[in-house]
């Protein structure tokens, strides 16, 4: 497996697996377990199962231990992290392919913030080797965050703003969500509820919702209610070759 971003490159490798399987007329059934990632094992099996007359497929994973190598979280995450990650993945192939993934961790960190129980799941549909159909979404209970650590730009814009100025946060309820035909053109929009740790009765609610274009341009809306009620809202934006923009509306 190849994992890719900003140009850089890391490969897992799958060290060693055991099979067991049979052939029943045209359809074939095969069980993989056992298997050892990177020198370390993972608990659960995989299935798969295919019609040699029809060519359909259908397959199956519940897999949970260290499914990623450190060096791989860094490139996704620019975080060194190594944690243990339950998977849930289905697949079936017959006039059209179906992808779905479930993964859960008790934690995850990105630069600045981490995420407790967070839950990601993806939906992809695929029509004559074209995607049709894309929808994900990550969800977590809580987060913590700590905004002198964000180095993304466009957090770091937004937690300098007047109505975001505290150092740290605890974040409730998050949820974003994007959904397209393909990673190309996506809609997204997320939600979450704020309290800064200096005063944890007072609760924001942070929106933002646009769209994510080819071209790497981005427009969209952010909003943030605070508990009197008043509304802040910011246009956020991208163009393909410059960073974020956030402007009041």
């Amino acid at each position: 497996f190849i994992f890719s971003n900003r140009g850089h490159r890391e490969i897992l490798k799958i060290d060693n697996f055991g099979v067991d399987g049979n052939i029943q007329n045209e359809a074939i059934h095969l069980k993989l377990s056992n298997f050892i990632l990177n020198n370390n094992s993972l608990l659960g099996t995989a299935t798969i199962q295919h019609n040699t007359k029809t060519q359909d497929t259908a397959a199956e994973a519940q897999l949970s231990g260290k499914l990623l190598t450190e060096k791989i979280w860094v490139l996704l995450t620019e975080t060194a992290q190594n944690p243990d990650i339950k998977l849930h993945w289905s697949y079936k192939k017959a006039d059209q392919e179906r992808h779905q993934v479930y993964l859960y961790a008790e934690n995850l960190k990105s630069q600045g913030i981490v995420f407790e129980n967070p839950e990601i799941q993806m939906i992809q549909s695929i029509h004559n080797n074209l995607s049709s159909g894309l929808a994900l979404t990550i969800k977590a209970p809580s987060a913590s965050l700590d905004s002198s650590l964000l180095e993304a730009d466009l957090l770091k814009q937004l937690f300098k703003s007047s109505v975001l100025s505290e150092k740290t946060y605890l974040a409730e309820y998050f949820v974003f969500n994007l959904k397209g035909a393909d990673w190309k053109n996506m809609n997204f929009d997320m939600e979450t509820k704020l309290k800064p740790d200096s005063n944890n009765k007072f609760l924001q609610t942070l929106k933002a919702k646009g769209e994510w274009k080819q071209d790497d341009s981005v427009d969209g809306v952010i909003t943030i209610q605070n508990p009197n009620s008043s509304i802040k809202r910011y246009e956020l934006q991208k163009k393909s070759d410059s960073t974020f923009l956030i402007q009041d509306l």
